[in-house]
């Protein structure tokens, strides 16, 4: 009988791909992603990128592309038919620049067990060496590239030799692995660096990078281009796997805001990408701002020099997104200026469109009764056919904005919780909590001020306690009725680290109460309060979707 019933649903799991190994997976395969990570259309953006930086900076161009793999299986490659270099690595980038792009004879390869040099550079490079002969297999796919190979005392010797090649400009792009030209590799005359393909840790990739925004001692106005490349799932609207990583990847670097207002911080969200992907987007387009914002390096230059100045350290902040589909400053403005204007408007309208139409139809009962009578029956003709209205207008007036101040408020209450209770290392430094909202609507809290400690502190704490509720020991109910009626949220998550027994959650609460006031300790950990927290965990849906806190390193 059961196999009657779960062979057919077996079945129609595997035909959809979705059952491996006697376990069902509706997330993907993890070698699908693997697969889109070192995919081979990668190979047209390396081109794309190459060409445009040589057309941009010339003689001046210094471009390296890291890859995690050498695939020397491709050294056999005639040149025909580009389809075949089916799996990204050092050897097959190599090969399809030669191929698709008139780049080869700037081009060579540096990996631990290869080196692939141009013709014209093979005199240059015996010299440096001090060698008289090289072992050379001409490249099957050009006649103008040489695989070089050279005796053991030479060898520790390659690395220098080429490096001293690309920085004389004889070589201009250099296409190599991570493992060996990632860590270590101190060349700052490098101005353009592209990460083919990025399977180490969070170190490591900053250690690539690094590679590209050393400063240059010759030239003090040099400007470093970074490419991440990405293949993008359009079946998907967070992007894909390959993106996802990318986003994780982005947490541990820092840059400047490509546009809008000049800002330093961590974060993926700087470079202003679509907040969803799908097939209708222009992805071409996208490309396309970047190559060019990439070739425009006065304009990057003043970014961040206009970043610097709005700061003097780097500090951990807590952010909330703004996540509309319309503009930041068209909300605001709806929703303070026009919301008067609306409403003024409509009753304007309303009385001079039915007033005299009602005046004419009832004369004689108007006389009858009196102007009081009158003036009664307008009263209650506008407050039913204008109060559902006027509420709505007031709901949002009344509610805009005040998520930022209400954020305000808690940090100052949290604030001075964990300094009255000693928690902070270095309370003499902190200047206060501050907090900003920027043009697009993304505002953000941090402690002025403070070390590392205390401000790590500080915003793990916030987050826990704005953050969509999960399952902690107490939580905080809103017991205002305005607050209730207006929409506010109603619950709120005592921090586990203040909230640990009845003790401490009691103190936290005081400190609550004189702040912010309006609230009822609930504990979660009985039947009532398991009911509690569903309840809670149901009115924290929509900010599960929308506005989610995040934190992030920001210069300020």
């Amino acid at each position: 009988m059961q196999d009657i019933v779960l062979k057919p649903i077996e079945n129609e799991l595997r035909s959809i791909g979705v059952l491996e190994k006697r376990r069902v997976n509706f997330i993907g395969d993890n070698s699908l992603y693997k697969n889109l990570a070192s995919s081979p259309s990668k190979f047209k953006s390396i081109s794309t990128i190459l060409e445009v930086t040589y057309q941009n900076l010339k003689s001046e161009t210094r471009a390296v592309v890291l890859t995690d793999f050498v695939r020397k299986e491709y050294m056999s490659f005639t040149g025909d038919n580009t389809d075949e270099l089916n799996k990204i690595g050092v050897v097959s980038i190599f090969q399809y620049l030669l191929s698709k792009t008139m780049l080869g004879q700037h081009v060579a390869v540096l990996t631990g067990s290869l080196v692939i040099l141009p013709k014209s550079v093979l005199g240059d490079f015996k010299e440096i060496l001090k060698i008289e002969t090289l072992s050379v297999i001409r490249v099957e796919a050009s006649a103008e590239h040489f695989s070089v190979s050279v005796s053991n005392s030479a060898k520790n010797k390659v690395v220098a030799a080429i490096t001293q090649l690309f920085e004389d400009g004889k070589i201009k792009i250099l296409i190599g692995t991570k493992a060996l030209l990632g860590e270590g590799w101190y060349v700052p005359i490098i101005n353009t660096l592209i990460l083919g393909s990025y399977v180490g840790s969070f170190v490591s990739s900053n250690q690539m990078r690094g590679r590209a925004i050393r400063v240059n001692p010759n030239n003090r106005d040099k400007v470093g281009a970074i490419w991440h490349l990405v293949c993008l799932d359009p079946t998907t609207s967070i992007g894909g796997r390959d993106f996802e990583v990318l986003q994780q990847r982005f947490q541990a670097f820092t840059g400047v805001s490509l546009k809008g207002e000049a800002y330093i911080e961590n974060g993926l969200s700087r470079l202003k990408l679509p907040e969803k992907w799908d097939e209708t987007l222009p992805i071409s387009q996208i490309n396309k701002a970047m190559l060019q914002m990439s070739a425009n390096h006065e304009n990057v230059k003043q970014r961040w020099a206009a970043a610097i100045e709005n700061g003097n350290i780097l500090v951990q902040e807590l952010r909330m997104p703004y996540k509309q589909d319309i503009t930041f400053a068209e909300t605001k403005r709806l929703h303070s200026v026009n919301v008067a204007k609306y409403l003024f408007t409509q009753i304007v309208a309303g009385i001079c469109l039915f007033l005299p139409e009602a005046f004419l139809k009832n004369w004689t009962v108007l006389i009858q009764k009196g102007w009081l009578y009158a003036l009664y029956i307008l009263l209650v003709g506008m407050f039913i056919g204008f109060g559902p209205a006027t509420f709505k207008a007031f709901k949002v007036y009344f509610l805009f904005g005040n998520q930022f101040k209400r954020t305000q408020k808690i940090a100052e209450a949290l604030y001075q919780y964990p300094l009255a209770t000693k928690r902070l290392t270095a309370p003499d430094t902190i200047l206060e909590v501050a907090s900003h909202q920027r043009e697009d609507g993304v505002y953000s809290v941090y402690l002025k001020g403070a070390n590392q400690h205390d401000g790590n502190l500080f915003v793990s704490l916030l987050e826990e306690i704005i953050a969509p509720i999960n399952n902690p020991r107490y939580i905080l109910e809103l017991t205002s009725i305005t607050k209730k009626f207006f929409g506010y949220r109603n619950y709120y998550t005592v921090p586990l680290r203040l909230g640990k027994n009845k003790k401490d959650a009691a103190a936290f609460y005081e400190y609550w109460q004189k702040h912010i006031g309006g609230a009822k300790l609930l504990y979660t950990r009985t039947r009532e309060g398991r009911k509690t927290l569903l309840k809670a965990r149901f009115a924290h849906i929509r900010y599960l979707l929308e506005e989610k806190p995040e934190k992030h390193n920001a210069w300020k």
